[in-house]
């Protein structure tokens, strides 16, 4: 028993190799410091290799457990193509529309089946490409209502869906209680061209948010939220604009614009606030 142990120290004892394997890593550390240490000594220009790179700065920190963005983001590239290729001419005329009302005006009037599939597929693509922006939005400020990153975007996805059908269902009800249906669904369908046309650039500008660094992603959020808020500040203008030609009463648009437009974006920031800090 003796001799056993004499040759198989136990686990407990001082001796054992298990309990002092330190000793032997730190000699080695130990050499590889001095050998370090005396080779700059010796060239004083010598610089000791660093690491540099780090994984988790690589991509925007939105990636983080948002791989299933990847598939989406392909998706809907894929989709923006398919509107773009199949419908060039409804594409086109969105584009002038921007600047030119009487194009507007053409595209509101145009009651084909072409223009009207176009414009319910890129409803459509604005609303998936608008709940991502918003996502990425969440995801920055940490904003999370489960666990799970897909359920977080499914239930944001089901929100923003929401917000605007709610929005349609207003101006239709103050339309019909103050008589104004006919003259208010030429200012929906103007408003409409709005989200078509931001249908068009806000997929490739809400993707990016994913895969830029870190050190951009804010400045980045910043910009597309500008664009947004700039199409919005276009499209009242521009329903401002209808609404006198058409002599449309300046109480109701005020009633538009204070009930839909300005107290659903005053509680949105409050929310946000709210939960951020």
């Amino acid at each position: 028993m003796q001799f056993n142990s004499f040759i198989k120290p136990s686990l407990n004892s001082p001796d054992s190799l298990i309990e002092n394997n330190s000793i032997f890593l730190n000699y080695f550390s130990q050499k590889i410091f001095n050998e370090t240490k005396l080779y700059t000594e010796q060239y004083q220009n010598t610089k000791v290799p660093e690491m540099i790179y780090k994984q988790n700065e690589q991509y925007s920190k939105l990636m983080n457990g948002t791989d299933f963005i990847v598939l989406y983001s392909i998706a809907l590239l894929a989709f923006l193509t398919y509107i773009k290729l199949t419908f060039a001419n409804v594409y086109r005329m969105l584009l002038i529309s921007l600047t030119k009302i009487q194009v507007a005006r053409q595209f509101i009037n145009e009651k084909s089946g072409i223009v009207k599939k176009a414009s319910v597929l890129l409803m459509i693509l604005f609303i998936l490409s608008m709940s991502l922006f918003l996502f990425s939005v969440s995801q920055y400020f940490s904003i999370k209502f489960s666990a799970y990153s897909v359920i977080n975007f499914l239930i944001i996805t089901c929100l923003t869906a929401l917000f605007y059908f709610l929005k349609y269902f207003l101006y239709k009800l103050i339309a019909y209680l103050s008589d104004t249906l006919e003259a208010t669904n030429f200012i929906l369908n103007h408003f409409t061209i709005f989200y078509r046309n931001l249908a068009i650039f806000l997929p490739p500008l809400s993707i990016i948010s994913f895969f830029i660094h870190n050190s951009i992603l804010p400045y980045w959020l910043v910009f597309v939220a500008l664009i947004i808020i700039i199409f919005s500040v276009i499209r009242i203008y521009r329903a401002f604009i209808l609404s006198y030609q058409m002599n449309f009463s300046f109480y109701y648009f005020f009633l538009y614009l204070c009930t839909i437009e300005i107290l659903p974006i005053i509680y949105s920031v409050k929310m946000l606030n709210m939960w951020v800090l």
